[in-house]
């Protein structure tokens, strides 16, 4: 099977760009070069993924083919890696009611970076439920639907704290950063590019909206970083709704094929393990976030990837 060599080269990025975010890369050179990659341009990566998954999701539907593999397959990769990150959320303190809520709906939202499985989990669904809307429909809802999670990201990271109710209320990172706020969305603009319907956009335009997107991505965290007291982390961003497709779009037609998904793989491992050394760098060596993190963590990464990749073809569970 003949795979597209762009979108597997560039989810290796994506991935790398993910293990940035969370090491905080060049926290140590600048505190605002650090914010608008952190909370800025490397926010990009999920989306992204989002969306290659819904481009591909598209085969399942125009082809007729049964959901429930699909389903399975996502679930188990799923409670493999929530059972493999078990140590890191599962409650220190038995008799804490906080801790039982809070591990109870990490088993349902997802621990850490896993929130991206689960998210796509749910999109898929409701994708797949709402495969027969026209293409217009769709689109208003992506449209909507993640606009009314970047406004709950905003009123997150913006609210008067002297409204207590909601304080707590948006006091939730889940609230916004979900499957139907921005796993959907993104899933519905793949699955309608998969469906030909950016086909009429020539290269120059794809070319024009890519760059825009991420200049409009660089001054909207620029304006955050400035203006924002607190500078919490964003993850939805306005900016995303145009970056992302445009992206995608650009990387999407590119020419070159690969015969192996050894790259997608890669990727996959990348984005997976690559806690595990960012935590242990953290905790037991003391070393802080910053570009060097970022080095190791991925570093290691790709070092036992070709091992985890090897353990997949075994069990079958972790890719």
């Amino acid at each position: 099977m003949q795979r597209s060599a762009s979108i597997d080269f560039a989810k290796i990025a994506l991935a790398a760009m993910v293990v940035a975010l969370h090491a905080e890369i060049f926290k140590e050179t600048s505190d605002y070069l650090s914010f608008i990659f952190v909370n800025g341009f490397l926010r990009i990566a999920v989306p992204l993924f989002f969306i290659i998954n819904g481009f591909y999701f598209y085969n399942i539907v125009a082809k007729g083919k049964p959901l429930l593999p699909w389903v399975k397959r996502m679930a188990t990769l799923y409670a493999v890696w929530m059972v493999l990150y078990l140590p890191f959320y599962y409650p220190h303190h038995p008799q804490s009611v906080k801790e039982d809520v809070e591990f109870l709906l990490k088993l349902v939202i997802g621990y850490h970076h896993l929130w991206y499985l689960a998210g796509s989990l749910g999109a898929g669904l409701v994708l797949y439920w709402v495969r027969g809307w026209s293409d217009a429909k769709l689109l208003t809802a992506a449209v909507v639907l993640f606009l009314v999670g970047a406004t709950a990201q905003y009123v997150f990271n913006y609210v008067d704290s002297s409204h207590l109710y909601l304080n707590k209320l948006f006091n939730n990172y889940w609230l916004f950063r979900n499957f139907l706020l921005l796993g959907f969305p993104m899933y519905a603009i793949g699955f309608l590019i998969a469906k030909g319907r950016a086909n009429a956009l020539s290269d120059s335009t794809v070319l024009a909206l890519t760059v825009l997107g991420v200049v409009a991505l660089f001054v909207e965290s620029s304006l955050i970083y400035f203006f924002h007291p607190v500078r919490d982390h964003f993850d939805n961003c306005f900016s995303l709704i145009l970056a992302c497709p445009a992206i995608f779009l650009f990387v999407q037609r590119r020419t070159g094929t690969l015969t192996t998904d050894l790259y997608a793989k890669v990727s996959t491992v990348i984005y997976f393990i690559h806690p595990y050394f960012i935590f242990a760098m953290m905790g037991l060596v003391g070393m802080h976030t910053g570009t060097v993190l970022f080095l190791i963590a991925i570093g290691l990464s790709l070092l036992v990837s070709p091992l985890v990749i090897a353990l997949d073809r075994r069990l079958k569970l972790l890719l």
